[in-house]
């Protein structure tokens, strides 16, 4: 990352850029300690690992597949370097935020997750990801999440 580039970066007290890499349209991202970053000409755009659900590298097409837990996906095409330190680093900031999750298979067959994720702070919280056709205020739904979530929370050490 040209040094231009990174003195955009204001990474806050106790952060530190672990890697970066070019991107195929000529911006850049690169994965602090707290946060996955994306710098476009002045344009910053961040993201802190607790709201990246998943990523995943593409090797054929050098592209990098991120998830966000509101369901959001983007797309960081990496340069014909195909950073691997940049990926590497990607994957083991997710997986750090993770402390414990799992799932569970609604009636209607809609896929739902609960993860317990470590803050910047330390501080430990329990997520629900799922797709917005999930009701919550159907009581069997309701249930279900709710009992999947204190399962979690639970094994976390967090009741």
């Amino acid at each position: 990352m040209p040094t231009a580039v990174r003195a955009q970066i204001d990474l806050p007290a106790g952060d530190a850029l672990l890697a970066a890499a070019a991107l195929a349209d000529g911006s850049y991202a690169a994965a602090s300690r707290y946060t996955l970053y994306r710098v476009d000409g002045q344009a910053i755009t961040t993201w802190p690992w607790t709201d990246v659900d998943r990523a995943a590298f593409d090797p054929e097409a050098a592209v990098v597949h991120v998830t966000l837990v509101t369901g959001a996906t983007f797309d960081l095409p990496l340069t014909e370097e195909r950073n691997r330190s940049f990926t590497q680093t990607l994957r083991e900031r997710v997986q750090n935020s993770v402390v414990s999750s799992s799932s569970t298979k609604l009636d209607d067959g809609t896929v739902v997750r609960v993860a317990v994720r470590r803050a910047r702070d330390g501080e430990l919280f329990s997520q629900v990801i799922a797709p917005g056709s999930v009701d919550l205020s159907e009581p069997v739904t309701a249930a279900a999440v709710d009992g999947l979530e204190s399962r979690v929370r639970q094994a976390a050490g967090l009741l």
